[in-house]
């Protein structure tokens, strides 16, 4: 049974997106994802666009690069069913890219990335969705190695912090609610 057969372009809908970006994030490289490719037309601005490809993450979306269609201002992606699917869900679509977001008015806005990340909380760096790893790097100078040294990471925002001294695992924080790690058997004289 084709749970389709009763629609027509009668059951044609859309759903617009927008959000605003400020000029200082122009130009910038974006993809948009968008679920199940082959069931909308696509458009930025206006702008019919075309998948690139599949979304990095997702390989049931299609990634379209809506880099040159970007304005300083109000942007909207418009998905449209030209009929209805029961497969054509209304989900979210996932922009990807090199820019970063802060919220201003209530609202989240891209805007340019931030020149130099560092320790903290991710938002102050304009990457309050970023979903990939960081790593952070720390170095010291020892006079001696010590027997015992415990790494305390105070409160932290991350489901799991992965530790490396001196190129070997040394093990997880916030495994089993742990903020701490002994370390001192990976330490050594020197830097």
């Amino acid at each position: 049974m084709d749970k389709n057969a009763g629609f027509d372009e009668r059951s044609a809908f859309k759903v617009h997106y927008s959000f605003i970006v400020e000029p200082t994030a122009l130009p910038c490289k974006v993809l948009a994802g968008v679920e199940r490719p082959e069931l909308w037309d696509v458009y930025i601005n206006g702008t019919k666009v075309t998948p690139c490809g599949c979304d990095p993450l997702d390989h049931g979306m299609g990634a379209y690069d809506i880099s040159d269609y970007l304005v300083a201002g109000e942007n909207v992606i418009t998905i449209d069913a030209p009929k209805f699917n029961v497969l054509a869900e209304v989900e979210s679509v996932i922009l990807r890219g090199e820019f970063g977001v802060r919220q201003r008015g209530g609202k989240f806005v891209m805007c340019a990335p931030a020149k130099k990340l560092g320790y903290g909380d991710w938002k102050e760096f304009r990457l309050p969705f970023y979903q990939g790893g960081v790593v952070y790097t720390y170095k010291t100078k020892l006079f001696k190695a010590p027997k015992s040294a415990r790494l305390e990471l105070g409160k932290f925002d991350a489901t799991i912090v992965s530790v490396k001294v001196n190129g070997v695992d040394a093990g997880f924080i916030g495994e089993e609610g742990g903020a701490s790690l002994e370390i001192g058997k990976y330490l050594r004289e020197g830097t």
